[in-house]
């Protein structure tokens, strides 16, 4: 399963540039791009390859602290959770649920305007469209550092955060899911391999392989939980 935040997060964007240019009266077009293929080779046409980067310099900064800020928080919600009455109440599945949306609500703080800055730098080129054809959009930012200081500057600080709830709604729902395969797959290999420390004893590579078998050899068939050993042995 994968979120749509490319499409809540884009279509926002889009949303900011069609306001702007409504104000100016800008007649509208359809979208030039066909299709993928076609995207792909109007914009190299274009802009050259570096237009298939645009907001890279975000990504790159950002990108590891939301990615440390997501397991962080993942981890510490679990340890703060263990030993509890309120772990007892949830059970093993319901502590990685919890965990998981703590992990994504934080993660999205510097994810949302990470995809705030890459996408409007994106889309800006194809924002402002009138029927005649193409021209700049009456917003334009010529990098990373310029669209958080134009954004700041005409939004405030709030305006790096839109589509935060949109995006959490998005991604949610497959953290859930992820966390919890996840978990129950590492335990059932620790099992199968007769691991007195259970799944902390396992191995880095393997709780990572881990992930990708639960997801994509077994299913959630309870009977599937004993063919995860020969799953990661295969």
């Amino acid at each position: 399963m994968v979120p749509p935040r490319p499409l809540t997060r884009g279509g926002l964007a889009l949303l900011y540039f069609t306001a702007q240019d409504a104000a100016v009266g800008a007649a509208w077009a359809p979208l030039p791009y066909a299709s993928t293929s076609d995207a792909l080779a109007k914009v190299i046409a274009g802009e050259g390859v570096r237009g298939l980067y645009r907001g890279f310099g975000a990504v790159l900064f950002i990108s590891p602290l939301a990615s440390a800020a997501y397991f962080s928080g993942y981890e510490t919600s679990k340890r703060l959770l263990a030993g509890t009455a309120l772990e007892d109440r949830l059970g093993a599945s319901g502590t990685y649920v919890a965990a998981g949306l703590v992990a994504q609500a934080l993660a999205g703080c510097l994810f949302t305007p990470q995809d705030v800055v890459k996408e409007r730098l994106q889309v800006q080129r194809i924002a402002a469209r009138p029927a005649q054809g193409l021209i700049p959009a009456t917003v334009t930012y010529t990098g990373s550092i310029d669209a958080v200081r134009a954004i700041v500057r005409a939004e405030g600080p709030r305006g790096l955060f839109r589509g935060y709830w949109a995006q959490n709604a998005a991604w949610w729902p497959w953290n859930v899911l992820y966390f919890v395969s996840y978990e129950h797959a590492r335990d059932a290999l620790a099992k199968a391999s007769g691991l007195l420390g259970g799944k902390d004893a396992l191995r880095p590579h393997e709780s990572a392989l881990c992930a990708t078998v639960r997801v994509t050899c077994c299913n959630d068939d309870p009977r599937m939980s004993d063919s995860y050993a020969t799953c990661i042995s295969a």
